[in-house]
């Protein structure tokens, strides 16, 4: 039905329609799986419609197609552990290297249940949505802390980059339909090309 390029451009692949056809997706969506629409939020609107509005055609051209056509699951990593979705205190960061960019830090997202809530509460962790199943996520980090919002570049990033994992999926109370986990980079190398996604 199109349903995961709603506001993207035909030529990738997608429905070239705005916003509200994509809030009248996830409404109907939620009716049935509150869970699944929130992953589908994550992949359609938090990575998909980012790449597109924000990516470079290159960018888009490699991307597009198959997070539009459903081969490929795309996710949103900005919330941190102590920041939430402070972006400005996050703490990920990217150092220029030879070749790209290398990132050090984790990233984490919390889906908002009771039990994510009591978790959030005692162990102040977030998690990210879909990140267990995500082939292409944009990732926020730090390229310049001493410019404050200034100094934060977003990235692509696919799973199979070295130094990138993720954690075991959390058993959740609820919405148990939509993955999450903690991603981590340990010198994860972002070659050239794969930022900024301005």
């Amino acid at each position: 039905m199109g349903l995961l390029g709603i506001t993207v451009d035909q030529k990738y692949g997608g429905l070239n329609l705005g916003y509200l056809q994509h809030t009248l997706a996830m409404e109907a969506l939620s009716q049935a799986s509150g869970s699944v629409a929130l992953s589908y939020g994550a992949h359609s609107n938090l990575c998909v419609n980012q790449i597109h509005r924000h990516g470079t055609e290159a960018q888009k051209e490699k991307y597009l197609k198959d997070l539009v056509n459903g081969t490929k699951v795309g996710s949103l990593a900005m919330s941190e552990t102590g920041s939430g979705s402070d972006v400005v205190s996050m703490r990920l960061k990217a150092e220029k290297v030879q070749g790209g960019w290398k990132l050090n830090g984790n990233k984490f997202w919390l889906v908002l249940s009771l039990l994510d809530f009591i978790l959030k509460a005692i162990l102040k962790q977030f998690r990210i949505t879909n990140g267990p199943i995500a082939s292409t996520l944009v990732v926020y980090a730090k390229t310049a802390a001493e410019k404050g919002s200034k100094g934060i570049t977003a990235f692509l990033i696919e799973s199979g980059f070295e130094g990138f994992s993720t954690s075991q999926k959390l058993d959740k109370f609820g919405m148990r339909g939509s993955d999450t986990c903690e991603l981590v980079f340990e010198n994860c190398l972002v070659p050239e090309g794969e930022f900024p996604l301005a």
